[in-house]
């Protein structure tokens, strides 16, 4: 945890330095360019880190999850995925499940 907070502040303070932040698109940037409502002061490097790390954090827990969760739910419950099935368009013709695209 120490190392990736370290590298994300020294990412800030490069960013900070060279005033790069201002015409880059990604998270960071994003959130150095927005300030605080109540007192209009740019976010504190801490509170950056912190909505960074968050990312990382819920990334890395919910990506290989959400395949799981969602091959054992359509094993589990049959009929939903028998519904989707039948409403999906040319699912009518069994041949389309084998033939490569």
């Amino acid at each position: 945890m120490h190392t990736m907070h370290e590298f994300i502040r020294e990412v800030i303070q490069q960013r900070k330095k060279d005033q790069s932040f201002k015409s880059k698109t990604d998270l960071l940037s994003r959130f150095m360019s927005l300030s605080d409502e109540e007192t209009g002061e740019p976010f504190a490097d801490d509170y950056l880190i912190d909505v960074i790390m968050n990312f990382f954090i819920a990334g890395r827990g919910t990506t290989p999850e959400t395949p799981t969760t969602t091959t054992t739910t359509m094993l589990t419950y049959t009929l939903p995925l028998h519904r989707y099935y039948c409403m999906s368009p040319n699912m009518d013709d069994l041949s389309a499940l084998t033939e490569s695209p």
